[in-house]
């Protein structure tokens, strides 16, 4: 906010004639700012019209696309970075899906649409903030509440719903249980309303869904009644998803690896709900997957890994010896006890072995499947472990091995069926579905030979299936 392109849009924006501002920073920037947190988008609030900013960014050299400004928002670009100019509005009428609105230059009208306090804050290029709501107390105390009468907030749109939630959910830290004290008469306005989720379409309630599943307070998410309660109005597919412990996992194992967070994966945590489903419930995990995808309207390459996920294999899991002895040594040190020498020589060779014993998974999944593989396998035992009785035994690998089979395909060269498709035509086989099948049943006979014959042998193979 302190950028020199912020501070172009905002001197284009300026109007010493006008007895107060003429345009302020607004909602999440302030918010973020005032929690110390990194400002992603910077949204701005003026009294001018959308062709009144036009003018003026037209004037200062500033470009800008107007893709939004049916709804008074005109985008301006600079110092590669977007900053969205909004004309103040009151809202006329609204569905719930959408509103008609008309420009004001009124600013506690404006604060009064907003759908939280904490949304509504206002800061001038200055840092001098403008809280005409209480939004700074309530931003203290962690608490999202609703402006004025919280039903007629979310009849005005019931995605307010969904963002009461993920407000609470982001501002809490990862270390901090998001799953309890949501503001009462927010949360009883939110069950009273619930059956208006359905009205929203499936792209908005993705875009808040996937907001939300980032959110901090993912951890500790699903402890308690609330979330859980919102996940079954949302997606009702869902399996109950009290008392599970997949999204806390799978939040904790991407912390862990240092591995960015990722909306999808955490979707199927939820389909999955470690630890109550198991491999047995494939079948109907695919079955809620359909069904979530189209209600989301996800993309055919998201369905696509979706679903390769379900599907991933379940024993990619590490294989090194959890107890292992110690043998750590000094590189610097050239002399080393020979019996030492000879036990170390020992682990590399068995840990040779064991990383080839991957080849399989390597072979079957590329660099995104591997990745999504390991880290829901790792969440999946996280999960179970988190679930188990006191006392109760639990299978555990350490976060270093994991980390070592995340790492497996840069030191273990992806195999590669070594036969194409003209192999098979010039063995004479016409060309047809007769290639595919021969070169399927070669492919399938290399895999059960541990990927270990080369060109030669498959060729033979080959040759051997197509005479017959």
């Amino acid at each position: 906010m302190a950028e020199s392109g912020a501070r172009a849009v905002m001197a284009a924006l300026a109007d010493p004639s006008r007895e107060g501002p003429a345009a302020l920073f607004v909602g999440g920037c302030v918010r973020d700012t005032l929690l110390g947190r990194e400002v992603k988008d910077v949204d701005i609030a003026t009294v001018h019209a959308p062709d009144e900013v036009t003018a003026r960014l037209d004037a200062a050299g500033i470009g800008y696309h107007t893709a939004g400004i049916d709804h008074g928002t005109v985008a301006a670009h600079a110092d590669g970075r977007v900053y969205e100019v909004t004309t103040l509005r009151v809202d006329v009428e609204t569905d719930g899906r959408r509103a008609t609105v008309a420009y004001t230059d009124d600013w506690a009208a404006d604060a009064a649409r907003r759908d939280f306090t904490m949304n509504a804050l206002y800061m001038d290029a200055g840092g001098r903030v403008f809280d005409p709501l209480g939004g700074i107390d309530d931003l203290r105390a962690r608490r999202v509440r609703f402006i004025g009468d919280a039903d007629e907030r979310i009849r005005e749109d019931a995605l307010r719903i969904m963002r009461f939630y993920r407000f609470h959910a982001q501002l809490h830290e990862p270390d901090e249980p998001a799953a309890r004290d949501l503001d009462a008469d927010g949360l009883a306005a939110c069950r009273r309303n619930r059956e208006m989720l359905a009205r929203l379409s499936g792209e908005r309630v993705r875009d808040e869904l996937f907001k939300l599943l980032l959110a901090p307070g993912a951890i500790g998410m699903l402890d308690g009644p609330t979330y859980p309660e919102l996940f079954a109005w949302l997606l009702p597919e869902l399996p109950d998803l009290r008392g599970s412990f997949g999204l806390t996992a799978m939040a904790v194992t991407e912390r862990d690896v240092e591995d960015s967070p990722d909306a999808l994966r955490r979707l199927v945590t939820l389909i999955e709900a470690f630890p109550h489903r198991t491999p047995d419930d494939l079948p109907a995990m695919h079955s809620d997957a359909a069904a979530i995808c189209e209600r989301l309207r996800l993309s055919r390459k998201q369905r696509e890994r979706l679903s390769t996920m379900l599907d991933r294999p379940r024993d990619l899991e590490p294989r090194w010896p959890v107890d292992d002895d110690d043998l750590e040594w000094d590189h610097a040190s050239a002399m080393l006890p020979v019996p030492r020498m000879l036990a170390w020589r020992r682990r590399l060779k068995r840990d040779r072995a064991i990383d080839r014993s991957y080849r399989p998974y390597l072979h079957a999944l590329d660099d995104e499947a591997w990745r999504d593989a390991v880290l829901l396998n790792r969440a999946d035992q996280l999960a179970r472990m988190m679930a188990a009785d006191e006392g109760e035994p639990a299978r555990f690998n350490p976060e270093q091995q994991w980390l070592d089979l995340l790492a497996l395909p840069a030191r273990e060269p992806r195999p590669e069926f070594p036969l194409r498709g003209t192999d098979a035509i010039e063995l004479g086989v016409p060309e047809g579905p007769d290639v595919r099948r021969l070169l399927d049943e070669v492919e399938a006979w290399w895999i059960d030979g541990g990927l270990a014959a080369g060109r030669k042998a498959c060729l033979r193979e080959l040759r051997r299936r197509a005479s017959g």
